[in-house]
């Protein structure tokens, strides 16, 4: 299971939470798969990936005051995902997928202008008809994201005891672990200034993966609405996206489970060095079931308490017998802006309730 918050920082960060359906990951109650690590081959690599085109492009109003704001909906696709009835693709067929029984894809992608700066996104999955496609559907998002492959993050922060990393994570632009998903790289009302600046020599990798619940193929878009001002406006905060993980300290990719015998608890960070000044904007947790939400600290100050949200008509399945269940739905996402300095101190703290949410 992943556990992690991610941050929106003018020079770092943005959000995402995962939901996972209660009949998967039966075996390993906490497996943590490494989606980080292939973004890290994929956006290497993305010379020799094909270009994936828009199958159209949308005009808006731009929401933000700022002198000549576009505002855009990037549609690809449609992505036929096989049913249940379907034959199962054989392994060697995509061996980047991360789930057995998923219909995957590995791109650059043209359509989203380069040299600008963005000022927010919100990406998720559509069905041929407009509607969004849910559960309900059929369809489990498993991951879908933009990344830069010229844009890295910044260690956000420095364990005790230990060297800075200097590792060169690709930053995510756009994406969604679930129905949808949002990301603002200024504050809502789109007057901070600071965004998502993506070069003009940048090359944008989409990776996505979908799980199809249902017994008939269903056809699916990819649909991002964002908002960009052309190039890189004077004074504006450059943003970017950030993962940072409650075990972060003990090797960061390490499967995380429960102790022994307990099904309720929390998992605590160690207490950990920020490395740069700036801002954190957007944080919001990464959680599977069973979690109940994630709490951000910095200088002993909570700055952000972001709740698991469950149920509703996203997160809500029936079964073929009858048995009604509910997945993770969404999270709660902390956008107010928290200026901090080299030198202060964070730390997470992660909340699991499996009997109230078993897996």
């Amino acid at each position: 299971m992943k556990v992690s918050v991610l941050l929106t920082i003018s020079a770092s960060a943005s959000a995402a939470s995962v939901g996972v359906p209660q009949n998967r990951q039966k075996a390993v109650l906490h497996r943590r798969q490494q989606l980080d690590d292939q973004l890290g081959y994929l956006t290497a690599a993305a010379p020799l990936l094909k270009e994936m085109k828009p199958s159209k492009i949308v005009n808006l109003q731009a929401k933000s005051a700022f002198p000549g704001a576009k505002r855009i909906k990037v549609y690809y696709g449609p992505f036929h995902v096989p049913g249940q009835n379907a034959p199962k693709l054989p392994k060697e067929a995509n061996p980047m997928s991360l789930d057995p029984n998923s219909f995957a894809w590995n791109n650059w992608i043209s359509g989203f202008p380069l040299d600008a700066t963005y000022l927010e996104q919100s990406t998720g999955l559509e069905l041929e008809n407009g509607s969004i496609a849910t559960l309900e559907t059929g369809i489990y998002n498993h991951h879908l994201a933009y990344v830069s492959s010229k844009k890295f993050s910044p260690d956000f922060a420095q364990c005790a005891g230990q060297p800075a990393k200097k590792t060169r994570t690709p930053s995510t632009f756009a994406g969604a672990t679930q129905e949808k998903g949002d990301a603002i790289f200024s504050t809502p009302d789109l007057k901070f200034k600071s965004g998502f600046y993506m070069g003009a020599d940048d090359k944008i990798v989409a990776t996505g993966e979908l799980v199809n619940y249902a017994n008939d193929t269903v056809s699916v878009f990819a649909v991002t609405e964002t908002e960009y001002l052309p190039g890189k406006p004077e004074g504006f905060k450059d943003v970017v996206t950030e993962v940072f993980s409650v075990n972060q300290c003990d090797g960061g990719n390490l499967a995380l489970r429960p102790p022994p015998g307990q099904l309720k608890y929390s998992l605590k960070s160690q207490n950990m060095t920020i490395l740069h000044d700036g801002y954190v904007l957007g944080r919001r947790a990464h959680l599977h079931d069973g979690g109940e939400g994630l709490e951000f600290w910095v200088n002993d100050k909570l700055i952000c308490d972001s709740k698991a949200i469950y149920g509703g008509p996203t997160g809500t399945r029936k079964s073929a017998d009858g048995k009604v269940w509910e997945t993770m739905s969404g999270v709660k996402e902390c956008v107010d802006p928290v200026q901090v300095k080299k030198g202060d101190s964070v730390r997470l703290e992660a909340f699991y309730d499996l009997i109230k949410h078993p897996t």
